[in-house]
């Protein structure tokens, strides 16, 4: 048998290529020759079915720790409509955004000065009243910029956006952010 320095070096190995092993299993011991594509899925099976404790996610196998990952839909968001303000009092906009179970969401709610100054907004549960046991969240002020932060829940819920402005006058109400499921 020759020396290790003594063979070639392959550096384009293909899958009918061949490696040594010891067959550890047999007695006495013996080498076999083992193809690349045979050691190559021999390596992805044990991987694919390996418990890896330090994963922090329910499933830890690689390949479902990775599927547990991908089902984690994470998605932009970015909504806009313009609407006609009333004069010092809350209107609702016609924007709305609907959360699904189980996803958290941070959003950005903006109304923009196109004729009225915006004073105001209210994230609102209702599109037909506005009150105190309907709203979500309320920010006053100028500029109308907010952020929400939406805990996950067992149920969809829907919101409405109300506005107030100085003056009568289509503005625009927009909503970005992002969103991710966490179930």
């Amino acid at each position: 048998m020759a020396k290790w320095t003594d063979y070639t070096t392959d550096t384009n190995p293909t899958d009918t290529d061949e490696v040594m092993a010891l067959d550890a299993d047999k007695s006495p011991k013996a080498n076999k020759r083992v193809t690349l594509s045979t050691l190559a899925d021999y390596f992805l099976d044990k991987l694919a079915s390996k418990v890896f404790a330090k994963l922090e996610t329910q499933n830890q196998t690689v390949i479902g720790a990775l599927n547990e990952l991908n089902s984690k839909q994470f998605s932009i968001i970015n909504l806009s409509k313009e609407f006609t303000s009333t004069n010092g009092n809350y209107a609702y906009t016609g924007l709305s955004i609907t959360i699904p179970e189980y996803t958290m969401c941070l959003i950005s709610i903006s109304i923009s000065w196109m004729n009225a100054m915006p004073i105001g907004v209210i994230l609102n549960s209702s599109d037909s009243e506005c009150s105190n046991s309907t709203m979500a969240f309320e920010f006053e002020g100028y500029p109308t910029v907010a952020t929400y932060i939406t805990e996950p829940q067992n149920k969809s819920r829907t919101y409405y956006v109300w506005a107030k402005c100085e003056g009568i006058g289509v503005n625009r109400a927009s909503i970005f952010g992002c969103s991710c499921k966490t179930k």
